[in-house]
């Protein structure tokens, strides 16, 4: 098979997934509802494991998804959640963004792409920006970057290469491990 990435099967800590998916179901389900709540997702290793390449071609690259994740997407959609993708894939990816989400079926409000910036820290500025207009109760990726930036709402560190534990916070200084 062919890799874009090292080796490292994140479908591997399918329990922290699950047990993911129903820490957030629960606190999703049980918070209060207000105007313009907004979840945010990134895709790499997130919904998508970039390690399991099912389809590529010149242009396209499209990854298996991270099953509870995407469950979890969904699940946010039905409980009237907006979905917002945020990713650092270059503008460039774009198709290979889409054909993956609708791939695996995931719905979506809106979807940005990296604006050729070099360091993934400029979803910390963009998710400032897009505090204005949105209510924001969730952020879940699996670097620091896709979680920080914004405060009072749960943020969601998943397994990544680096480290296969999973940790919340509401504060983005105190993290504690699901």
């Amino acid at each position: 098979m062919n890799r874009l990435f090292p080796f490292y099967d994140l479908n591997k800590n399918f329990n922290v997934y699950n047990r993911v998916f129903n820490y957030v179901n629960t606190y999703l389900e049980n918070l209060p509802k207000m105007v313009n709540q907004t979840v945010i997702f990134d895709i790499d290793d997130t919904l998508v494991d970039t390690s399991r390449i099912i389809f590529q071609s010149d242009n396209i690259v499209l990854f298996d998804q991270i099953e509870p994740i995407v469950q979890l997407c969904k699940r946010c959609k039905q409980l009237g959640y907006k979905i917002i993708i945020l990713t650092a894939r270059y503008k460039e990816a774009i198709m290979s963004s889409i054909q993956n989400l609708n791939l695996f079926h995931i719905q979506y409000d809106e979807i940005y792409h990296n604006d050729n910036k070099e360091e993934p820290s400029f979803k910390i500025q963009f998710k400032k920006e897009l505090m204005r207009e949105n209510n924001i109760v969730l952020c879940i990726g699996d670097q620091l970057t896709d979680i920080k930036g914004v405060d009072n709402s749960l943020g969601i560190k998943l397994p990544c290469k680096k480290n296969i534990n999973a940790y919340f916070t509401y504060n983005n200084v105190n993290f504690y491990k699901i």
